[in-house]
């Protein structure tokens, strides 16, 4: 069983991937002000998944400072790709909380629920651009996350009771549903941001390809 190696490879994928996330045809205001957020959340989310308390402190201090800068342009006025939808108002309202909530968390030491929160809060973004046709290669990779990790809880007995011949089947579903969802991550045009990236980038893709091929 290979499914270690899955989430091994997910984190560096995440890592490796530097491409644009959302861009504002009226220009790159929008852009940069979200950039300027989504690193220091990448960190945050980063240092508090694998335990580094001043990594996940000093990032979620400065994200909240990047989000507030966001929220201040854009709040109001979305940019063009979300001018039409309903729940912008509503979703950033909801992000806002998340981030707030795991700030606290951090700041308490509980590291693990400040994780929650700001998986919770990256969720909503994907969802967000779903629904306005805006979906990227990172959003294609959190849902494919999503499912791994419920396959890598299965496949190591955490949850489930483990594969067992009386659910092997049940299983095989899920391996199915996992490489549904990793043909669609591979459908995007993943690009580094250097040559060195794009290679390491297509080195982890092939990895990760053969991990769920041996499952």
């Amino acid at each position: 069983m290979r499914t270690r190696a899955i989430c091994l490879v997910v984190v560096l994928l995440a890592a490796a991937w530097v491409g644009g996330a959302l861009a504002d045809s009226g220009g790159m205001s929008f852009q940069g002000q979200y950039d300027a957020w989504n690193e220091h959340y990448k960190q945050a989310l980063y240092g508090s998944g694998t335990g580094r308390m001043m990594l996940a402190r000093e990032h979620i201090t400065l994200a909240e400072s990047a989000w507030r800068a966001l929220m201040m342009y854009y709040y109001e006025t979305p940019p063009a790709v979300f001018a039409r939808d309903a729940h912008w108002k509503p979703d950033l309202a909801k992000m806002t909380g998340y981030q707030r909530i795991a700030q606290w968390e951090i700041a308490r030491g509980d590291l693990r629920a400040a994780h929650e929160n700001l998986e919770a809060l990256r969720k909503v973004w994907r969802e967000m651009r779903i629904r306005n046709r805006a979906d990227t290669f990172a959003d294609a990779l959190i849902s494919y996350h999503d499912i791994m990790e419920a396959v890598v809880s299965w496949g190591t007995g955490e949850e489930k009771g483990g594969v067992t011949p009386a659910n092997i089947a049940a299983f095989g579903k899920e391996v199915e549903r996992l490489d549904r969802s990793w043909q669609e991550v591979l459908a995007f045009p993943a690009k580094g941001g250097t040559p060195a990236e794009d290679t390491r980038l297509r080195s982890l893709l092939r990895a990760e390809t053969q991990a769920i091929e041996a499952l």
